[in-house]
C-alpha cells in the first residue's frame, strides 16, 4: 500500500487551511461567500513562491516520515496476518491484485499532473477532470466485475469472481481521490498528505488483522485494501475545501486531457518495460530464476524508491511553480538533484561491493545465485536517479507528448538488450541490461533538458562528486571485505564493510569534495519576481 487542528462551522481542515491565509475583514464563517473564497484557495498559486524550498523541505521531510512509517506499518500487518492466514488466502489475493493494479494505472489519467503542473486553473476545469476521473473509474469498476468470470476461468478458481468484484470498488474510491489529492500537492499540503496516508495505512492494518482473527479468511485482505482507498478518499475529501460542480463540456480541458493522455501512455509503456524482463525469464529459463531474478530487482529498486518518490511528490509541483522563472527553475532542479544523489549513491555502493553478504544474510545462502545478477543491476543505480530525476522535468514544463516518446524508445532498446542477452542466461541478461541503461543516460539528459534553463554541464557536474565519493568510498569497504572475509562471519563482515563505506562515503562527500553546501539546503532560492509578483494577493 502506498500518503493542530481546531473544530468550526465548515469543518476541522478549512478552518486549519485559512488559518494559514492572510487576514482580511471578518465574513460570517457559515456564508456562501467564505466557502467559496475557502475552495477558491485551491486554484491560485502566487503565494507559494516565497517561501517554495521551506515548504519544499518541511513537505520532503513529512512525505519521507510517513512513508517509512507506512513501510512498517504495512510490514508488521502482512507479518501478523501470515501467522493468521494460510498461504493460499494471500495468493488468491495476488491473482486479484495484478489485475487490478493495471486497471488502476488507466484511473488518473494523468490527469492529477495536469492539475499540478497547470499555471492557472479555473474552477470549470477542475471540476470537468474530477468529472472525467469519476466516470473512467467507474468504467474501469463495472469492466472488472464483467471480466471476474474470465479471470476466475483463467486461473481456474471460482472464488476469485467475488473477490475480483468486491475490489473493483476500489476504482471509485481512487477515482474520487484523484483531484482532491492533486489539489493539495498543488498547494504543497504534504504535511496534510502525509497524515492521511498514515492514518489509512493504520486502519487498514488494524480492520484486517481483526478481520482475520475472526475468521474472514482472504476477505480480510480483501478489505485491507478498500479500507486503505476508503480512508484516503475520506481524508482529503475532508481536508480539502474545493467540491466539483458539474461542467458538461470539456472544451476548456482539451489540452489537459491531451497532456493527461501522453502520461497514461507513458505509464503503460513504463510499466511494461519494467515487467517484461520477468516474463521472459519466466517463459525461458523457469520459475527458479524468475524467483532469483525478481528478488535482485526488489532488493536493487526498493532503496532508490525510497528515496526517490517522496524527493518527486515535492519536486515536481515546486518546478511547476517555477516552470516561468528559469534561474530559480535550475537551481531548485539541481538542489533535488543532489540531494537525491547524496542519499542513493552510497546505497547503490553498498549493493555494488556487498551483494553476496547482504544476500547470504537477509535472504539466506540458497539465494546466492542472485548476488551476480544485484551487482550487474547496482552498475545501473549509479545512474538511475538521474534518469528519475528527468521524468520531473518532462512533467513540470508540460512536455507529456515528448516523455512518451522517449518511454518507447527507451522500451524498445532496452527490450532488445534482454533479448540477446536471454539465451545466454539470466545473468548476461542483466549485463546487457546495465549495458543498455547506461548508454541510454547522456541522450536521456539532453533530450530531458530541452526547453529548460538546465544545461547537460549542470547535471553533470552535479552529478560528478556524489558518484566519485561513492566509488573511492568502496575502495577500503572491498579491502576490509577481503581482508575480514576468510576469518570473520558474514553478519560481521557485513556490518564492519558497511559502516566503513557510509563513514568514509559522509566524510569524503562532505568535507574532502566540498559539499557542506547541502547542509543548508533549507535556505530559500533567491527567486526573482516582477512587481506585479510581489503584490498579488494569494486567493
Amino acid at each position: 500500500m502506498d500518503h493542530s487542528q481546531s473544530s468550526g462551522p465548515s469543518g476541522p481542515a478549512v478552518s486549519l487551511l485559512d488559518a494559514a491565509a492572510p487576514r482580511t475583514t471578518a465574513v460570517d464563517p457559515t456564508s456562501p461567500r467564505r466557502v467559496r473564497r475557502s475552495a477558491a484557495r485551491y486554484l491560485g498559486t502566487d503565494h507559494l513562491r516565497h517561501n517554495l524550498v521551506q515548504r519544499s523541505v518541511r513537505g520532503g521531510l513529512a512525505i519521507l516520515l510517513s512513508q517509512h512509517a507506512k513501510a512498517l506499518i504495512d510490514l508488521a500487518a502482512q507479518l501478523a496476518l501470515a501467522r493468521i492466514l494460510a498461504p493460499s488466502d494471500f495468493g488468491l489475493v495476488a491473482m486479484v491484485l495484478v489485475v487490478t493494479r493495471f486497471a488502476a494505472l488507466f484511473v488518473d489519467l494523468g490527469l492529477s499532473t495536469a492539475t499540478i503542473q497547470r499555471e492557472t486553473l479555473t474552477g470549470e476545469q477542475i471540476s470537468a477532470l474530477f468529472w472525467v476521473n469519476v466516470l473512467v473509474g467507474g468504467a474501469l469498476a463495472v469492466l472488472l466485475v464483467a471480466i471476474a468470470p474470465v479471470v476466475a476461468w483463467l486461473y481456474g478458481e471460482p472464488r476469485l469472481i467475488g473477490i475480483l468484484a468486491v475490489s473493483a470498488s476500489a476504482m471509485i474510491f481512487a477515482a474520487l481521490t484523484v483531484q482532491h489529492q492533486a489539489l493539495l500537492q498543488r498547494q504543497m499540503q504534504f504535511t496534510i498528505l502525509a497524515i492521511i496516508g498514515v492514518v489509512a495505512v493504520t486502519l487498514a492494518a488494524v480492520v484486517a488483522v481483526a478481520l482475520a482473527l475472526r475468521g474472514a479468511g482472504y476477505w480480510s485482505l480483501v478489505v485491507m485494501h478498500l479500507t486503505y482507498s476508503a480512508t484516503m478518499a475520506v481524508g482529503v475529501w475532508t481536508t480539502c475545501a474545493w467540491r466539483p460542480r458539474w461542467v458538461p463540456k470539456l472544451s476548456g480541458v482539451r489540452s489537459m486531457l491531451a497532456f493527461g493522455g501522453n502520461l497514461t501512455g507513458f505509464d503503460l509503456v513504463d510499466y511494461a518495460a519494467r515487467n517484461v524482463d520477468r516474463v521472459l525469464v519466466g517463459g525461458f529459463w523457469g520459475a527458479q530464476w524468475v524467483g532469483l531474478y525478481a528478488q535482485a530487482v526488489e532488493l536493487y529498486n526498493s532503496p532508490i524508491k525510497q528515496i526517490n518518490a517522496p524527493v518527486a511528490q515535492v519536486t515536481v509541483p515546486a518546478l511547476s511553480r517555477l516552470q516561468n522563472d528559469p534561474g530559480a527553475f535550475r537551481r531548485y532542479y539541481l538542489k533535488s538533484l543532489s540531494s537525491v544523489l547524496v542519499l542513493a549513491t552510497p546505497i547503490t555502493a553498498l549493493l555494488l561491493v556487498l551483494a553476496p553478504e547482504f544476500i547470504a544474510v537477509f535472504l539466506g545462502p540458497k539465494w546466492l545465485e542472485a548476488a551476480p545478477i544485484l551487482r550487474c543491476l547496482a552498475v545501473c543505480g549509479l545512474v538511475q536517479p538521474i534518469l528519475n530525476t528527468t521524468q520531473w522535468l518532462f512533467r513540470a514544463m508540460g512536455r507529456a507528448r515528448q516523455l512518451l516518446r522517449w518511454g518507447l524508445c527507451a522500451a524498445v532498446a532496452s527490450s532488445i538488450a534482454l533479448l540477446i542477452g536471454l539465451p545466454l542466461g539470466v545473468r548476461t541478461m542483466a549485463l546487457c541490461y546495465t549495458v543498455c541503461t547506461l548508454l541510454l543516460t547522456v541522450p536521456c539528459v539532453r533530450y530531458a533538458i530541452r526547453a529548460t534553463s538546465v544545461t547537460s554541464w549542470d547535471v553533470w557536474k552535479t552529478s560528478a562528486r556524489p558518484l566519485a565519493s561513492a566509488l573511492l568510498a568502496a575502495c577500503p569497504a572491498v579491502a576490509l571485505k577481503l581482508w575480514l572475509g576468510p576469518h570473520w562471519p558474514l553478519w560481521a563482515v557485513l556490518v564492519v564493510a558497511a559502516s566503513s563505506l557510509v563513514i568514509t562515503y559522509a566524510v569524503t562527500m562532505f568535507f574532502a569534495m566540498g559539499m557542506t553546501r547541502y547542509l543548508s539546503f533549507h535556505r530559500p532560492c533567491k527567486l526573482q519576481y516582477s512587481r506585479a509578483d510581489t503584490s498579488s494577493e494569494s486567493v
